[in-house]
């Protein structure tokens, strides 16, 4: 009797084994199909991310020249609006495709950055010479106020303005006649950026997901308001992170939000 469940409980054993075993080889065969599913996804994202950028580009170029040329006559300034309204569209679904195109660099490890020693005051002025209509366009007030020395880092020029225009664009989306503020400085061996605005603020409930991978900020009360693709705010953490900086944000409903992020200054 004894020798009887012995052996029941040694073939058991085995039983148990075994299952484990082939629950084991399921598991990897299904993270493999998973795995592989998620890269043909990432390649999908990349390639036609590719091919849009391509005919939006020809689209924005025309829609900016056909705006240029219309003469500002009586009679064609409803034209002229739409002409700016295809060129706002244009830009913004460029912005949106570059997104993706960046979300699949990041997935696939391929975001590389070409960092070098730069001015960050000289990239926060061209960012607002060049995109200073853009953020007053919901008739806000826009300054720029700098604090102490011109400090130097060693960054990725286009990514950091990758970061300005993305945080200033959404300082502008949420304010309405109010005011936005960029302020540059040193904290010991960094250097700051910070974008603050008088805007609508940021419910506490949100403030955990905000750099959360396609987290939209939506308002159903304001159903106007464009709340894009959620990948703005991850891919600019992303960026300062991989910079060495660090990213926050401070927010209170009603009065306004500020997102500051870091940079290590050059060593001299």
């Amino acid at each position: 009797f004894v020798w009887a469940q012995t052996l029941s409980l040694f073939l058991m054993h085995n039983r148990l084994i075994a299952e484990a075993e082939e629950n084991e080889r399921r598991l990897a065969t299904e993270n493999a199909m998973l795995d592989r599913v998620n890269h043909m996804k990432t390649e999908f994202l990349a390639n036609i991310s590719h091919e849009l950028k391509t005919p939006l580009t020809i689209i924005g170029t025309y829609a900016q020249s056909a705006r240029r040329s219309l003469p500002k006559t009586e009679g064609l300034e409803e034209t002229q609006k739409m002409m700016e309204r295809i060129d706002g569209e244009t830009a913004r679904l460029a912005i949106m495709v570059s997104q993706l195109l960046d979300v699949s660099r990041i997935d696939e490890g391929r975001m590389f950055f070409e960092k070098k020693p730069e001015s960050l005051v000289e990239i926060i002025q061209s960012v607002l010479e060049n995109y200073y209509p853009y953020f007053a366009k919901n008739h806000n007030k826009l300054s720029y106020h700098r604090s102490g020395a011109t400090p130097t880092v060693i960054c990725d020029r286009n990514r950091i303005v990758q970061i300005l225009i993305n945080l200033i664009s959404n300082a502008a989306k949420h304010t309405r006649e109010g005011d936005i503020s960029i302020t540059s400085g040193i904290d010991g061996a960094y250097a700051y950026v910070e974008v603050s605005d008088s805007g609508e603020g940021i419910h506490p409930e949100q403030m955990a997901h905000l750099f959360d991978r396609y987290y939209t900020k939506n308002d159903e009360t304001r159903p106007g308001i464009q709340t894009g693709t959620g990948l703005g705010l991850f891919i600019c953490k992303y960026i300062v992170e991989g910079h060495g900086g660090e990213i926050t944000v401070a927010s209170t409903p009603g009065s306004g939000t500020a997102i500051r992020f870091t940079l290590p200054l050059a060593q001299s």
